[in-house]
């Protein structure tokens, strides 16, 4: 094999960002075969279970106030907001593979912090 051949051939591997992206399209290969299943379980249980999660979240970082009430009535307030934003989201991303990992982000994000807190 001549230097240049080797030079080409060295070429002709993988970077390991590619061989990543690879890995990410076998894991989001089951998301995007069926995307109006996926946008229905995104937009119906999982915005429900995320709104849920954060609204019980906010409760551990949502400052109390003078009555002591302010981190249990806001979140109560706010929720259909939420809901609103989350549900809105599931809808209209365009990469349902990053939508399905923002959604589990925000719940386990929240369960996480529900736990410690």
């Amino acid at each position: 094999m001549s230097e240049r051949d080797q030079t080409v051939a060295s070429f002709e591997q993988p970077l390991p960002s590619q061989r990543m992206r690879g890995f990410a399209r076998q894991l989001s290969a089951p998301i995007n075969h069926r995307p109006r299943l996926t946008r229905w379980v995104l937009a119906g249980p999982a915005t429900l279970l995320a709104t849920l999660a954060f609204v019980a979240g906010m409760t551990v970082w949502w400052p109390p106030g003078a009555a002591g009430i302010d981190q249990i009535g806001m979140p109560l307030i706010l929720s259909p907001v939420i809901w609103v934003c989350i549900f809105v989201y599931a809808l209209l991303d365009e990469n349902l593979s990053r939508a399905c990992l923002v959604m589990l982000a925000l719940i386990a994000g929240n369960g996480v912090l529900l736990a410690m807190g």
